[in-house]
């Protein structure tokens, strides 16, 4: 009714509609938190990267159920990107980029949303796929202060991952790379305390460690010891880093 009571109940419907509203987008971003923060722990727990990628994958399902999405990472020794994770409800973008140099997300530490891949900035590596052009969102994951991957999401020319899966990417690659940055770190420190710089052979730390587990455990092994007559000559003639 357009008297004042009538007025009264409309201004209600719409404050009550307008509260409706925030307690739904309250509870889906606790929701995501929620499983953002189960991913955290998960990948707190993961003994080496492939556990991190089979994390990352279940993560996919989650944040994006049917959107194609996937993870391309670099080893420690390389540049070039290799697809190590996929969203097992939304398949793989399949990405053609080959190394990090290639990929404007990692080239400019930041991520990027491309609408249409027929723009003028946008990413060329999204025209030419097999199943047609696309929108994307591409994050870069950053281990340790390198960066070393992609998690990449796409959809229909005009409709890319909408913002509050772009916001779970961006802190699923933050947990990833952190996780990898540090297991990666480890590793370096294991292999310095244990190998000789220069040969890459095992140190005397490193016998020292064979030999105890293999005391402890009773485990027959043999010593083999071998020399080189005359290697002060070598040494002398060639330098001691060609000896």
């Amino acid at each position: 009714a357009p008297d004042e009571v009538g007025t009264l109940a409309r201004s209600f419907n719409v404050t009550a509609a307008a509260t409706a509203a925030r307690l739904s987008e309250l509870t889906a971003r606790a929701e995501r938190g929620t499983r953002l923060r189960i991913v955290a722990e998960a990948l707190d727990l993961a003994l080496d990267e492939g556990d991190v990628h089979r994390i990352v994958e279940h993560a996919m399902g989650i944040i994006a159920p049917g959107r194609p999405m996937e993870l391309l990472m670099s080893a420690p020794d390389s540049t070039a990107l290799h697809q190590v994770a996929v969203n097992p409800n939304g398949g793989a973008p399949n990405c053609p980029v080959e190394d990090t140099a290639s990929c404007p997300a990692i080239r400019r530490a930041a991520a990027l949303t491309f609408e249409e891949p027929d723009a003028i900035n946008a990413c060329p590596m999204l025209r030419e796929r097999p199943t047609g052009p696309c929108s994307a969102v591409c994050v870069p994951v950053n281990a340790g202060g390198v960066l070393v991957g992609v998690l990449h999401a796409t959809g229909p020319p005009g409709d890319p991952p909408p913002p509050a899966v772009r916001d779970q990417m961006v802190t699923l690659a933050a947990q990833t790379g952190a996780r990898i940055g540090s297991m990666r770190t480890l590793e370096i420190s294991r292999v310095e305390a244990t190998t000789d710089g220069l040969t890459g052979l095992a140190n005397r730390r490193m016998l020292n460690a064979t030999l105890a587990d293999l005391l402890r455990t009773s485990t027959p092994f043999v010593v083999v010891v071998a020399d080189l007559d005359h290697f002060k000559t070598l040494n002398d003639t060639y330098g001691h880093e060609t000896g």
